[in-house]
């Protein structure tokens, strides 16, 4: 999924690579409890927006649409693209 249209965004497919073996390294394990649960559309999402509650993560999807809500437990959705502006920007 993260080299699917990369190049519509500027990003290289060995890029997609870099970024997921960085991610690796930096995650963990989070158990989950679906204290929040159900706010969004579809409930195969509310796993992801828990997750990212209980880390205080943003969410980085192609679809923002499918995490409308979220702001309301304080997790900002955006785009890849965003977040790797982002990322860049702390370099």
């Amino acid at each position: 999924m993260l080299k699917r249209g990369s190049g519509d965004w500027g990003v290289r497919l060995g890029d997609g690579d870099d970024f997921t073996e960085y991610l690796c390294s930096r995650a963990r394990l989070v158990q989950i409890y679906f204290r929040s649960r159900p706010i969004l559309p579809d409930p195969d999402d509310d796993r992801i927006l828990e997750v990212a509650v209980h880390t205080g993560s943003p969410i980085a999807t192609f679809n923002g649409r499918d995490f409308c809500g979220s702001e309301s437990l304080g997790i900002q959705s955006m785009s890849p693209g965003e977040l790797l502006a982002i990322m860049g920007d702390q370099r």
